[in-house]
């Protein structure tokens, strides 16, 4: 049975064009589809276990490279290229947690959107210059009041009304 207080996520977002970042394209220059293959695995993860970090050291470089095949010295040298190139925080990884602003960021946003309550970001995770609330997501914001704006009608002569409420969820309204 799953617990109430869970820590980590069962899934978790990915930008499309994560791909298209340098970073990345620099991990894969630099150790192939291994690289990615160990970044991807170790960010699975972190948002599994706690979302927002994780520790590492001798055993998990284990896991790692004992699920892959390779060599523990191999994907403790990935690791640690990811600190350099900002996928991971530098100062944190020589401390024994993979972390970044970015996860940190994505697990907040995931957990605001999970509706959770009470989510903290353990003092051994955590970086400085990270909100502690995520942006209100667009069901969450509150009702403004309507606003009209004039627009042109298809035959080019007199300008239709169109009605625009903000509310849960954008509805156009079109007044002919």
């Amino acid at each position: 049975m799953a617990s109430i207080n869970k820590t980590g996520l069962s899934y978790y977002t990915i930008d499309t064009d994560r791909y298209q970042d340098r970073r990345i394209k620099r991990l894969k220059k630099s150790f192939g589809c291994q690289g990615i293959a160990v970044y991807d695995y170790i960010l699975c993860a972190i948002y599994r276990v706690q979302g927002c970090g994780s520790e590492w050291d001798e055993d998990t470089a284990f896991d790692v490279a004992e699920y892959f095949g390779l060599k523990e010295s191999l994907v403790n040298e990935i690791v640690k290229y990811c600190g350099a190139v900002g996928l991971f925080d530098a100062t944190l990884l020589s401390g024994g947690i993979v972390t970044s602003a970015a996860i940190q960021r994505r697990y907040l946003e995931m957990c605001t959107r999970a509706k959770r309550t009470n989510v903290v970001i353990p003092e051994k995770y955590k970086l400085p210059n990270l909100p502690e609330k995520t942006a209100i997501l667009p069901e969450e914001m509150p009702i403004l009041p309507e606003k009209t704006e004039n627009l042109p009608n298809d035959s080019g002569s007199s300008p239709n009304t169109r009605v625009i409420k903000k509310e849960k969820k954008s509805k156009v309204n079109k007044n002919t």
